[in-house]
């Protein structure tokens, strides 16, 4: 997948807008775990065209430890998230998910969080229901924006990669400014845990 500022964007991820902290594909029922950035063209400035990286899980420990109702709201109900346009072809992806997914052990799986793709319907049944969502999402954005404990600011250089889990550690950027004939160039891919591991063994197998 390319993510490339434009003047015509049919996507948030190709303006040079800021974008807040995500997961992608929050829209689908098994979103990617796996994700690579490599950057192919840069902007100039020190810190222009850089990407925001937070532990999401990190977070939710601490959210637990600190806030265990906010962290108990957060994994009990869950959010609509869709996510309609054209990108190479026409999309309309609806998916539910609550913003911290447990496994059948209770612990936590993965994060679903996705501001620009969350819609206004929640599994809540009660109003007073939805306030205190609201209130435990408030304590978690806050915490993963905290710059001393959970996020991380990294400008990509051309030619340099980034791997990590897409279901654990949240991207975002600050706005950017595009001078004269610059581009900011990404490309991206998408692995299954499954195929990452498989390979994995397979590889070692091989020795």
């Amino acid at each position: 997948m390319t993510v490339q500022s434009t003047s015509d964007p049919s996507h948030l991820a190709y303006t040079s807008g800021t974008l807040t902290l995500h997961v992608d594909f929050p829209t689908i029922a098994y979103s990617p775990e796996f994700q690579i950035f490599h950057c192919i063209h840069q902007v100039s400035g020190s810190d222009a065209g850089s990407t925001w990286y937070c532990d999401g899980f990190a977070a939710a420990h601490h959210l637990k430890r600190e806030y265990p109702k906010a962290f108990r709201i957060l994994s009990e109900y869950k959010c609509y998230n869709r996510d309609v346009g054209t990108d190479y072809i026409a999309y309309d992806s609806i998916c539910w998910h609550p913003i911290l997914r447990l496994d059948r052990f209770g612990e936590l799986e993965g994060i679903f969080l996705s501001n620009h793709m969350r819609g206004d319907r929640f599994s809540v049944k009660a109003k007073d229901e939805l306030f205190h969502w609201y209130e435990a999402y408030y304590r978690f954005m806050r915490l993963l924006h905290d710059h001393e404990r959970f996020l991380v600011r990294v400008k990509l250089q051309p030619g340099e990669i980034v791997v990590f889990d897409n279901l654990r550690v949240m991207h975002g950027r600050p706005e950017f400014e595009l001078k004269n004939d610059e581009k900011r160039h990404i490309e991206l891919i998408y692995c299954d845990t499954d195929s990452v591991y498989a390979n994995a063994r397979s590889l070692a197998s091989a020795k």
